[in-house]
């Protein structure tokens, strides 16, 4: 264990600390908010611009970003709202420790996914020097984490690019009617 190994488990730490403290409920629905929210911008952006577009003589471009903008937080807020709801419900004992545990555990998944992509960043960098590249080699964790950042990555590269595909398609199968 270097100090990179050090650096990463302090990090997870903090992470699963701050589920603990923010409790299942809380968790899970700030990040269904940030998937749902991001899902629900992307999809309908374009819908909400052209609306818009009757009523303020802006650039459409300008439209979506702040449709996306607004669509994003509203969906956010709505599923943090919730959350904090249902965590203010959970003050049964039992309930209560459930709802701690699972906030740990929840906190702990997203450390690791930010940490992955964080250090796929810096593996990526140009200026990582020789030095910096051993550290990260001889590290237990940080060798899987940069792996699951590049899949995740990938992943999310691949989605995007079919999505784009997908709205080629409709876009040729509307232009073609």
């Amino acid at each position: 264990m270097n100090v990179i190994d050090t650096i990463l488990l302090v990090l997870l730490s903090l992470f699963a600390l701050r589920g603990y403290f923010k409790g299942f409920f809380r968790e899970i629905f700030s990040l269904m908010g940030l998937v749902t929210g991001f899902i629900a911008a992307i999809r309908y952006d374009d819908f909400l611009a052209t609306l818009w577009a009757e009523y303020w003589k802006l650039s459409f471009f300008i439209l979506k970003a702040l449709s996306f903008v607004v669509l994003f937080f509203i969906v956010y807020f709505a599923f943090n709202l919730l959350g904090w709801l249902l965590h203010r419900s959970a003050q049964f004992f039992v309930l209560r420790a459930v709802n701690r545990a699972g906030g740990i555990l929840v906190g702990a998944g997203k450390g690791i996914v930010v940490l992955a992509l964080l250090l796929s960043v810096v593996v990526a960098l140009p200026f990582s020097s020789a030095r910096m590249s051993q550290t990260l080699k001889e590290s237990y964790l940080a060798n899987p984490l940069n792996r699951l950042g590049q899949q995740l990555i990938q992943m999310g590269k691949e989605r995007l690019l079919h999505q784009e595909e997908s709205q080629a398609q409709k876009t040729e199968s509307a232009e073609n009617l």
